[in-house]
């Protein structure tokens, strides 16, 4: 399981700290607005990532330790019914 850390804007790793066009920060900023499909949660600058779709570390674990104890993981939906 490769886990990925999602670097703020500015640190060496991150976006730039501006509006810019480079696909990398674009890529970057995706990925933290996207919604962890556990919790619904956006990921975040910052969140420990893993897996396809991406969702928090976190939530993966939970999920993993959940299955393991029979238990069935139910997805919320996005939106109210």
């Amino acid at each position: 399981m490769k886990i990925v850390t999602i670097a703020a804007p500015g640190e060496p790793a991150g976006p730039c700290r501006g509006s810019c066009g480079h696909p990398a920060c674009l890529s970057l900023r995706q990925l933290a607005l996207a919604r962890c499909p556990h919790c619904r949660m956006l990921l975040g600058f910052g969140a420990k990532v893993t897996g396809w779709p991406p969702m928090h570390l976190r939530c993966a674990r939970s999920s993993d330790s959940m299955q393991a104890d029979g238990q069935r993981t139910i997805a919320r939906p996005n939106r109210p019914i």
